[in-house]
């Protein structure tokens, strides 16, 4: 798997397009400081402690706001898809989560770079175009925490839709062997094989990969006592377009 050093705002996408077509994945490296990362984790969970966790199923009455939910279960609108973690959305430009705007901005920028993007499309909230941007962080607990391979359906019909060829990107905000032991993000390969993209990144990389792929989150520590804590288990930031509901 390729690991990029430079700015990633200066590697041309159709070069970051290839390598991942090549290699299933690559890793942009020290993308966020890790006292920038700390710093957020610190007013990540001092807001997370103003919150309750909401079911799985539940759907805000505004959506577009900061709120936290687990994401357990198996059965859905678009199939099957065994999880086990806990999503919560920070749209930076509220107010009261502008310390997420350091995380959020720099996956946003380079979302769209590699889509061919202005660097200020959806940039928050679109209501001409009827979109959004998901800020959010998951956590995935120490105990088992775990998504099972799938594929981005969601994401890859509204790509579609509003005609857009996406790239899914994933900043990570722990470190496998700091934070946890056992588990973390995978990708399948084309012939079969798993690859383990949490052994080449640690906490401030950002992993790219094709979101058509199958990939998943392996059970984070599954030797240990569940803990369903704010601060524990493996955190990760992800920003994608999302449509604005009715």
């Amino acid at each position: 798997m390729e690991e990029i050093k430079d700015n990633p705002l200066e590697v041309e996408a159709n070069s970051v397009r290839d390598s991942i077509k090549r290699n299933g994945a690559l890793v942009y490296k020290n993308v966020i400081k890790l006292d920038v990362i700390n710093d957020f984790m610190e007013d990540f969970v001092s807001f997370s402690e103003t919150l309750k966790d909401a079911p799985s199923k539940s759907r805000e009455r505004e959506p577009i706001s900061g709120y936290r939910k687990f994401n357990i279960g198996s059965f859905g609108e678009f199939g099957e898809f065994p999880r086990f973690f806990r999503t919560t959305y920070l749209p930076f430009w509220l107010p009261s989560l502008e310390f997420s705007e350091q995380i959020f901005k720099p996956i946003l920028r380079l979302r769209n770079h590699l889509a061919g993007l202005p660097d200020d499309y959806v940039n928050g909230i679109d209501q001409r175009r009827g979109l959004w941007s998901a800020c959010r962080v998951q956590q995935y607990f120490v105990g088992g925490g775990f998504f099972s391979e799938h594929k981005d359906i969601v994401i890859k019909k509204i790509s579609q839709d509003i005609e857009i060829e996406t790239i899914q990107l994933v900043l990570l905000l722990s470190s496998k062997g700091i934070d946890f032991d056992e588990g973390g993000a995978f990708i399948r390969t084309e012939v079969g094989g798993l690859i383990d993209l949490e052994s080449a990144a640690k906490s401030g990389d950002i992993i790219a990969y094709d979101g058509s792929s199958s990939h998943g989150v392996a059970p984070i520590d599954p030797h240990k006592t569940l803990k369903i804590d704010l601060s524990s288990g493996r955190f990760a930031a992800l920003a994608s377009v999302y449509k604005i509901l009715k």
